[in-house]
C-alpha cells in the first residue's frame, strides 16, 4: 500500500509538470540562474536555518524540555527532510520514531506534533489575513480570501480552546463507549494524548509557543521573500506572504505529491499569477523556487543526520 501512493504521488507530480511543461523555457531558466542575487539566497539559507532553531526551541518547549536543544535541533532537520520528500505528510512518522527514541512516552511525543501543527495553521492563516488587508487593493477577490482566510482562523481557534479547556467531558465521551482488546488500547493512546495536549494551559507554555509558532512563520515567509528577490521578482514582504502562502499551505494537505514534484509549482505558480505576475515567469520562477528550497532543505538534513549520528559515538 505504501509503494501504491507513492508510485501515485510521483505519477500525479510527474503528470503536472508535463502539463506545465509547455511554458518551461530553458532560456529563461539559464538567465535567472545566471542572474541569481546569491546575497539574497545566502539571506534565504541564513534565514531558513535561524526558523529551524526556533523550531526546535518550540517542541522543546512543547516537550517540558526532557530532550537537549541540540538533539532536537538535529531531529527538526531531519524530520523537515522526510517531511518534504514523503507525500501525505507521511514525513510527521519520523519525528514520532526520532523523540520516542529518546525515552518520551506516546502520548507527550503525539501531543507536542498536534499542538505544533494546530499551532503553524494558525500562524499561516492569521499572517496571510494580515497580509490580504494590505494587498486588498492588488489581489482580486481579495475580500473572499480574507473571509474564508478569518473563517478558517476562527474554526481552529475554536477546536483548539475545546481540546484545552474541555478535556474532561470529552474524555467521559470517549470512554462511554466501553471498548475492550484492541479498541481498548486505542483508547488508553488516545487518553494519554489528550491529557498531554491539555498541560499546554499552562500559561507561560501556551503564550511562548504562540509567540514562537508566529516567529517562525514569519521567518518562513521572509525566506519567501528573500527567494523570490534572488530570482528577480521584486515582492515585499505582504506581496511574499500572499505568493509564498499558496505552496507552504498545498505542504500541509494530501495533495502534496512526491517530494511536492508538481504540486508545489502548480500552487507558486497561481499565487504568483494572482498578483499579476506572467503564467511563463511564474512557471519557470516556482521551479527554480522549488529547487533551491529542496537544497537548502537537503544540506540541512544531511547536517542534522551527522550530528545526530555523530553524537551515539
Amino acid at each position: 500500500m505504501k509503494n501504491l501512493r507513492l508510485a501515485i504521488s510521483v505519477l500525479a507530480g510527474v503528470l503536472i509538470i508535463y502539463l506545465l511543461s509547455g511554458e518551461i523555457n530553458l532560456n529563461y531558466l539559464r538567465t535567472r540562474v545566471s542572474d541569481v542575487s546569491w546575497p539574497y539566497l545566502t539571506a534565504a539559507f541564513g534565514v531558513y536555518f535561524l526558523l529551524n532553531v526556533v523550531r526546535a526551541f518550540r517542541f522543546e518547549l512543547l516537550l517540558n524540555k526532557e530532550i537537549k536543544f541540540s538533539q532536537m535541533l538535529n531531529i527538526v532537520l531531519v524530520q523537515n527532510f522526510f517531511n518534504v520528500v514523503l507525500p501525505f505528510r507521511i514525513g510527521e512518522l519520523s519525528y514520532l520514531h526520532f523523540v520516542r527514541k529518546r525515552g518520551i512516552g506516546f502520548g507527550r511525543n503525539l501531543a507536542s506534533l498536534i499542538g505544533a501543527r494546530f499551532l503553524d495553521l494558525a500562524s499561516i492563516v492569521f499572517i496571510f489575513s494580515v497580509a490580504l488587508i494590505f494587498l486588498s487593493k492588488k489581489v482580486d477577490n481579495a475580500f473572499w480570501f480574507l473571509f474564508s482566510s478569518v473563517t478558517v482562523l476562527l474554526i481552529l481557534t475554536v477546536l483548539f480552546f475545546i481540546l484545552l479547556w474541555s478535556g474532561a467531558r470529552l474524555e467521559r465521551f470517549v470512554r462511554s463507549g466501553k471498548p475492550s482488546g484492541f479498541g481498548s488500547l486505542m483508547l488508553g493512546k488516545f487518553v494519554e494524548t489528550y491529557r498531554a495536549i491539555r498541560e499546554f494551559r499552562r500559561r507561560h507554555q501556551l503564550v511562548k509557543s504562540i509567540l514562537l509558532s508566529l516567529t517562525i512563520w514569519l521567518l518562513t515567509f521572509l525566506v519567501g521573500m528573500f527567494l523570490f528577490r534572488g530570482f528577480q521578482i521584486n515582492f515585499g514582504l505582504y506581496q511574499a506572504v500572499f505568493a509564498y502562502a499558496f505552496p507552504v499551505v498545498i505542504s500541509f494537505t494530501p495533495l502534496y505529491f512526491f517530494a511536492g514534484i508538481g504540486s508545489y509549482e502548480s500552487v507558486a505558480t497561481l499565487g504568483l499569477m494572482l498578483l499579476g505576475v506572467s503564467k511563463e515567469t511564474a512557471i519557470n520562477s516556482s521551479l527554480l523556487l522549488h529547487g533551491v528550497e529542496l537544497s537548502f532543505v537537503l544540506i540541512l538534513a544531511l547536517a542534522g543526520y551527522w550530528a545526530m549520528f555523530a553524537s551515539k559515538r
